[in-house]
């Protein structure tokens, strides 16, 4: 698979007319526009090139593409011309200043119709800044009498690079996604399968569905869905930035290293990490909650179940609306704020029924 780079502004333009955009056709050239050098002129085209630095082409060969034909402005405009002296042409590749390929030798430009030039190939490790690869053109009108000069068009310019090596852009895989080394960035808007990469997810964003389960082997450090994952999410690794933000999670959610910021919406199965909770969001938690150690900062709106920590919940801000189970604490609680006003005492009643161990208040 190839990437495909084209002209996307002028940055020295000696043509009589026209410019990049007239040789930006995509991948299908179209000669009814072009640019045009003046009869018997020394002129030159440099033109900026899509910028791959987001998606940088792997090692392999680049393909250089120049659609050309002969030109005559007098006594108007003949393109594509035949007869009269040979105008020529060369091509050469720039990184900013610095030349990265090139410069052919002549190429003749082509009489009586237009003709496409691949003459001219690069590696693609050659270069360093993707943003700024420029294609420039230097033209050499020939000469002769006035009736016998001659200029030069040109209708399409593309290089053909081979595929990036990173990042893969993915709107349905039907299948199960396991890449075997690292994936710095990916992007899905649905996997049907399962997605198990094998090395290290730097950055994973998906705004859809995952109906299998998401079971890297190694560490996540960031990760972002924004709806429904049907089966589990069990990763082996540390998570150690994790702020998933899910909407609805069907199976459970039990990881076995540290969890440092987790934010979500709703839980219908449990929560029970077993290692330490920094900070917790949850809306409703239609399970228990039963963390093993320490919950040192806790936001709960609706918890439908049990709240039962072993731990100490050393600042903890506990805003129920409703707690349908008890709440029992096997450490310390040191600061309990309930919601003030009639429905606040009707709450701190039913706590005082259920709470089994409580340090100060």
């Amino acid at each position: 698979m190839s990437q495909f780079m084209w002209p996307i502004s002028d940055i020295t333009n000696e043509f009589a007319a026209g410019g990049w955009d007239d040789l930006n056709d995509g991948g299908t050239p179209n000669d009814s526009d072009y640019g045009y050098t003046a009869n018997n002129g020394a002129q030159t085209f440099e033109a900026l090139l899509t910028d791959l630095s987001a998606s940088e082409p792997v090692d392999g060969t680049c393909t250089v593409k120049v659609r050309h034909a002969q030109s005559d402005d007098t006594p108007s405009l003949t393109i594509p011309s035949s007869g009269g002296s040979a105008t020529t042409f060369t091509i050469a590749i720039y990184e900013g200043a610095t030349l990265r390929a090139g410069p052919t030798s002549d190429i003749t430009a082509n009489e009586s119709s237009w003709l496409t030039d691949s003459s001219l190939t690069f590696n693609a490790s050659v270069v360093v800044d993707w943003s700024d690869l420029r294609i420039r053109l230097e033209i050499d009108g020939g000469g002769g009498s006035p009736t016998n000069r001659r200029g030069m068009g040109v209708s399409w310019v593309e290089i053909e690079t081979p595929d990036t090596g990173g990042t893969t852009f993915e709107q349905s895989v039907a299948g199960s996604l396991t890449p075997a080394g690292t994936v710095s960035k990916e992007a899905q808007v649905t996997v049907e399968g399962g997605a198990t990469p094998a090395g290290a997810i730097t950055k994973e964003t998906q705004t859809s569905r995952v109906s299998g389960g998401v079971t890297p082997t190694g560490a996540i450090t960031k990760e972002t869905q924004t709806s429904r994952v049907s089966g589990g999410v069990t990763p082996t690794g540390a998570l150690a930035t994790l702020i998933i933000f899910l909407k609805s999670i069907a199976g459970s959610l039990t990881p076995v290293g540290t969890i440092t910021k987790e934010t979500q919406k709703v839980v219908s199965g449990s929560v029970t990490p077993a290692g330490d909770i920094t900070k917790e969001t949850q809306k409703g938690v239609a399970g228990s909650v039963v963390p093993t150690a320490d919950i040192t900062k806790s936001t709960l709106k609706n918890t439908a179940g049990g709240v039962t920590p072993t731990g100490a919940l050393t600042t903890s801000l506990l805003f129920s609306q409703a707690v349908a189970g008890v709440v029992a604490c096997a450490g310390a609680l040191a600061t309990l704020f309930i919601a003030a006003g009639e429905e606040g005492v009707k709450i701190y009643r039913r706590l005082m029924t259920v709470i089994s161990t409580l340090g100060r208040r």
